[in-house]
Formats: structure tokens, C-alpha cells, sequence
């Protein structure tokens, strides 16, 4: 046991706390903590990697994952640093909204239970991830992976039709893309099985048409899960006051272009750069990397560090990715990550905003 008199003991607490509980939720959920597309967890690396583990979302597991994190809650709550510096402060805060906002979503939004497209999710970023690490790892994640969609579909019992219908196209997606891995007959057909089982349960799942959350857990997801500390009425007045002031901008400079045209036609017939999509991308990717050099943002050692990459959209998460989106996995130092466009072929028209697209989602 420390000393609880130890002067260093609290200058040490908040690490020593991480300690304890990032290791074990990047245990329990090594696929949605390896990766951002999942927003309430906190981002960590198992330091044991365990590809034969996905993310346990059993009863069980589940029930242990939130005695857990309602235990950590109850500890930074009471624990006071003596004369913490701000640093501090912030640290800890931090840290308690990520357990308890995590401990929030697992308990009340539960969307382990609602949504298809979340399992879907991870059996794709789990299994790109595997494909990455090697034969061996992408083998040991498909041994395991019709145990995982068995137990998403025994958890999926109040799905709305929205979330059943996007589940079941995403599904259609993720099964043809299954048959193009490069695996062995004793790993495909388990899996195919699986999937064929999940496509069944869906179809025959009782569904509600209401999808949205409570008023209630709405606010509270909006004001402290994201962190914005608002309530959803000065949300959306921040946000009528945002559009209101680029509305503005864009009809003044619309108007120095085509006096007396709608800024949306403007904006629509802007000239875009020749090339495909991907190579427009990267373009001005570059652009903004050495803009982010020039104004002191980074360094050309960070830049060659950490490169973004620019692919297409795979074609099984389109039902659930937005036209555009960065995925970085963490590491730190960081190394890099990918830049997902909706339309990457050759003959994609890129957006009028692609520049403004491309700086709010890579670079700086």
C-alpha cells in the first residue's frame, strides 16, 4: 500500500487512475477504443493485443464495465488534489466526464441494444484493422467473429425501423465485401452463417417508428457528453447566429462575383480544379500541410510522421459515414491517418467548398 502521506501522491493520482482505467476498457472494447468512429470512448491501445478478442458486449461484460466505471466516478468525485494546479484540474474534470459520460451511454442511450449499424461498425474497422496487423491477426479476429455477432444479435431487442433498415443494408454491403478477404473456407462459412443469422433476426425483430431520444437524455448527451456545456436552447441559438453571420459573408462575396445571382448558384457554378477527385484532394492537402509549416503549426518531421492518406468510402460503410471524414488512430506520438471522401473515382465532381471540406477535416 503507498503512503497516503506521500507529498508525491497526489502529483502522481490522476495518472496512476488512467493507469487503472484505460488498460481495462481498451481490453473490454479493444476495437471501439482503437479507433474514433466511436465518440464516447476515449481512445487507448491495448498494451497485451489480443486479436482474438472483440469487444464484449455481454450481459455480463457489460454489467462489469459499468460497476467499474461507476466506481472510478465515485473516486474522482471525492478526491480532492491539495492546491492543484489548472492542469490539473482540467486533467481530472476531463477524465470524469470521459467515465461518466461513457458509463451514460452504455446505460442510458444503449445503443448496443438499438442499433445494427453499430455492431456493423465494428465487425468492419475490427477486422480492417486485423487485415493491416497481418494473416495471423485478421485469422484469429475471424475465429471469434461469429461469437460477436451472435451476441449483437441477442442484445438488438428494441430497434427502431430507421435503425433496422439502415442495419439491413449494411449488412447486404458487409457480406459482399466478407467474400473478397482472403480466407479460408473454415473461417468464411462460420462467419457467412453468422450474418445470414443477424439478416434473419432483423427481419423478424419487432420494431418501433420512434428513434430519437428523450427529451430528457437528449440534453443531457448534447450538453455534457459532447462537452459543450450548453443547453440545447443556447445550442441552437449559437447555431441560428453561426448561419445568419455565413449567410451574410456568402451573399456579400456572391455579390462581388455575380451581382443580382442567389449565392447558391454561385457557389454552385464555382470552377473547380481539373483531375479526379483523389488527386484534388491531395493537392490541397499538401497545400495546407506547407500553410501549416509556414504559419508554425507543425513541422515538416510531424508532416512526414503523420501522413494523411485519401481513400474512397469503403463500400459497406457508406449507410453509416457522412461524404467526407478523417479517421486517426491513436498514438502518440501521432502517425497519420486517412481522409474518406464519399466519391473517389475519376469521374466524382468535387464540391464547390473542397477546400473548406478538406482543412476542417485534415489539416491543421
Amino acid at each position: 500500500m503507498p503512503d497516503q502521506n506521500d507529498p508525491n501522491l497526489d502529483e502522481t493520482y490522476l495518472t496512476r487512475i488512467a493507469d487503472r482505467i484505460f488498460p481495462f476498457l481498451a481490453r473490454q472494447f479493444p476495437v471501439c477504443m482503437s479507433s474514433d468512429e466511436f465518440h464516447f470512448f476515449p481512445q487507448a491501445l491495448s498494451q497485451k493485443g489480443d486479436w482474438a478478442r472483440w469487444d464484449d458486449f455481454a450481459p455480463d461484460g457489460v454489467a462489469d464495465t459499468v460497476a467499474r466505471l461507476e466506481a472510478w466516478e465515485k473516486e474522482l468525485v471525492k478526491k480532492t488534489i491539495p492546491a492543484p494546479s489548472a492542469g490539473q484540474e482540467a486533467e481530472q474534470a476531463m477524465l470524469l466526464r470521459v467515465v461518466r459520460s461513457l458509463r451514460e451511454q452504455i446505460t442510458l442511450a444503449k445503443v448496443h441494444e438499438t442499433q445494427p449499424t453499430y455492431y456493423l461498425t465494428i465487425v468492419g474497422i475490427g477486422l480492417a484493422e486485423a487485415m493491416a496487423s497481418g494473416a495471423e491477426a485478421l485469422q484469429a479476429r475471424m475465429a471469434r467473429l461469429p461469437d460477436f455477432l451472435d451476441q449483437a444479435r441477442l442484445n438488438l431487442r428494441h430497434v427502431p425501423r430507421l435503425f433496422r433498415d439502415l442495419g439491413i443494408e449494411m449488412l447486404a454491403k458487409q457480406r459482399e465485401w466478407l467474400k473478397t478477404l482472403p480466407l479460408a473456407e473454415s473461417l468464411r462459412h462460420p462467419a457467412e452463417e453468422a450474418f445470414d443469422r443477424m439478416d434473419q433476426h432483423l427481419k423478424d425483430v419487432p420494431v418501433r417508428e420512434e428513434f430519437r431520444p428523450s427529451p430528457h437524455l437528449y440534453k443531457r448527451i448534447a450538453t455534457h457528453h459532447m462537452g459543450c456545456f450548453l443547453s440545447p436552447e443556447e445550442i441552437v441559438r449559437e447555431l441560428e447566429r453561426e448561419i445568419e453571420e455565413t449567410q451574410a459573408l456568402l451573399e456579400h462575396e456572391a455579390a462581388a462575383i455575380a451581382p443580382g445571382r442567389p449565392w447558391q448558384h454561385v457557389v454552385h457554378e464555382l470552377p473547380r480544379p481539373a483531375g479526379g477527385a483523389m488527386s484534388v484532394y491531395r493537392a490541397i492537402i499538401d497545400d495546407l500541410a506547407h500553410h501549416c509549416v509556414a504559419q508554425g503549426l507543425t513541422t515538416p518531421d510531424l508532416l512526414e510522421e503523420s501522413p494523411v492518406k485519401v481513400e474512397g468510402i469503403p463500400e459497406f460503410m457508406r449507410p453509416v459515414r457522412s461524404n467526407a471524414a478523417f479517421s486517426m488512430p491513436p498514438s502518440h506520438p501521432p502517425r497519420g491517418g486517412t481522409f474518406f471522401i464519399q466519391d473517389a473515382g475519376e469521374g466524382a465532381r468535387v464540391p464547390a467548398d473542397y477546400r473548406l471540406l478538406a482543412a476542417h477535416e485534415t489539416l491543421p
